[in-house]
């Protein structure tokens, strides 16, 4: 058996090399080989010019179109050129492959633009669309313009002038419905269409393409509405504002805004100095609407080493809609006010009361930071938060709980801030020495019937203490806790002894404090 089966396969192999030795050659897997030599029927579409986002000639202008063929897989496959007149297509049989279509477009003999496209050839093909987009650079076009610009009927002013400016060329003057043509070397150009209104003398522009065949014209016919333009709009004013006494304007600044929340910045304008202020800002036209203008004035002197900032939105526009109409801001008037800071304390210098800024205008929000100072053992009165004093009225308080921060709108005033610091009352209480424990009062004090109110707190450092209790004037007050309140309308006009107890190792040690109810 396994001397047939020997047998068998070199008789094949005898059979192989007398095939290969007809053939007179070898095998060559380099050759590229078909399977199949299937021709396709292909129709093609020229299809004019490329469509876009800018002005460009219809295509109907080209005469005639030459195709050339150029196989692209390797097989060698060839197609002859074919001509055929503008606006019909062709079919044209291709063997199977992929195949690089070119196409030349003619006005008469004269080269106009050029296309080309690789496609597939495969059985069931639909039409196959081709576009001029080249431009053959030799040559001239033409561009064949015709605008209509708006016109202000609020206020019957026309655009006195107008004018196309083509890249490379001298500007076109033109005036109203205009039109006209004007003969330019094939390519691609800027075209930009300005005017300016005889009251306003307001400039806009608008940019656009346009591309110019050899022999072909192309139309920009435009009708302009006005806020198709990019312009920018002037907005004029007056600031003015008076620093308060002591303090010297050394900057005063006007920034417009499109949106209330001042987030988009439009334009700004400053000068160094103090008096009223003549500015000019650039708005642009798109972000027609509301306004909102800010005031800002750096200041030296008073009390500060400055330079400091005070500003809020001091003025809104929502009737500003006509793009080309420059917009009078009037006077943007404020008066900037100093908030000047005073303390109570015993002595006043051990904590400070400190504003956010120090000159500040009517409607700010104002933030205030109470600080003790660190390690004198004072805090915040018990029961208060800082006091707001305007020159021209009563008091009133901030808002905001201890230990802050607290805040106030600005009045139309300069104002003093204030706070009032009391000694963080401490005391040792008489125990075993292992025993670090003290009592802390946040007052001695307060006042008959007011809402007011006084914590005493045992600090335990060592974890000793077992158990605690309160006692005022032999009278437990039942607590059991490391603290006790004292509220004030508890109590009627006089001085009280509080007396605390704590329970270290199974034996009570006690200290007492004397708090005052006043009249």
């Amino acid at each position: 058996m396994k001397n047939r089966i020997h047998y068998a396969a070199m008789v094949l192999t005898a059979l192989a090399i007398a095939l290969l030795a007809a053939c007179g050659h070898s095998v060559d897997t380099d050759e590229p080989q078909s399977s199949s030599n299937k021709k396709v029927k292909v129709p093609i579409i020229i299809g004019g010019v490329t469509e876009g986002r800018t002005a460009l000639p219809d295509g109907a202008g080209f005469t005639k179109y030459t195709l050339t063929f150029t196989s692209q897989g390797g097989f060698g496959y060839t197609h002859s050129s074919e001509d055929i007149l503008a606006g019909n297509g062709i079919n044209v049989e291709l063997e199977e492959d992929d195949w690089e279509i070119h196409v030349e477009a003619y006005v008469a003999s004269d080269l106009s633009g050029t296309g080309e496209k690789v496609i597939t050839v495969e059985p069931g093909m639909l039409s196959i669309t081709i576009t001029i987009n080249e431009i053959e650079a030799a040559g001239t076009g033409t561009l064949h313009y015709d605008i209509t610009y708006p016109t202000d009927d609020d206020t019957n002013h026309n655009y006195v002038k107008a004018e196309i400016a083509i890249s490379g060329e001298s500007p076109i003057d033109i005036s109203g419905a205009s039109s006209g043509n004007q003969t330019l070397d094939a390519g691609v150009y800027t075209v930009i269409v300005s005017l300016v209104d005889d009251i306003q003398h307001t400039k806009a522009s608008l940019t656009e393409v346009v591309h110019i065949y050899r022999g072909l014209t192309t139309d920009f016919i435009r009708t302009i509405e006005a806020n198709q333009f990019e312009a920018v709009i002037p907005v004029t004013g007056t600031a003015t504002g008076t620093a308060p006494g002591g303090y010297t304007i050394t900057k005063r600044t006007i920034t417009v805004y499109s949106d209330s929340s001042l987030t988009t910045q439009m334009d700004s304008g400053f000068q160094n100095g103090a008096g009223d202020f003549a500015f000019t800002l650039f708005v642009p036209s798109k972000d027609s609407g509301a306004m909102y203008f800010q005031q800002e004035i750096e200041v030296t002197g008073g009390t500060s080493n400055g330079p400091f900032k005070g500003g809020t939105v001091l003025k809104a526009n929502t009737t500003q809609a006509d793009w080309n109409k420059p917009y009078d801001a009037g006077t943007i008037a404020d008066n900037f006010h100093s908030i000047t800071q005073d303390t109570t304390a015993t002595p006043a210098t051990q904590g400070t009361i400190t504003p956010d800024k120090e000159i500040a205008v009517a409607g700010d929000t104002i933030t205030l930071t109470v600080a003790p100072e660190p390690g004198s053992g004072y805090v915040l009165k018990t029961g208060t938060v800082p006091s707001v004093k305007p020159d021209g009225s009563g008091p009133f308080n901030a808002s905001g709980v201890k230990p802050g921060p607290f805040t106030f709108t600005m009045p139309d005033d300069n104002v003093t801030v204030s706070a009032e610091f009391i000694i963080l009352v401490e005391f040792t209480i008489d125990g075993p020495e292992d025993a670090d424990v003290s009592i802390n009062a946040s007052d001695t004090s307060m006042s008959y019937g007011a809402a007011e109110s006084i914590v005493f707190t045992i600090v335990d450092s060592g974890s000793v203490v077992t158990g605690y209790e309160w006692v005022v004037d032999g009278v437990a007050l039942g607590s059991t806790s490391d603290s006790v309140t004292i509220d004030a309308t508890d109590y009627v006009a006089k001085t009280y002894t509080l007396t605390a107890k704590v329970q270290v190792g199974g034996i009570w040690y006690s200290k007492s404090v004397d708090f005052t109810v006043t009249e």
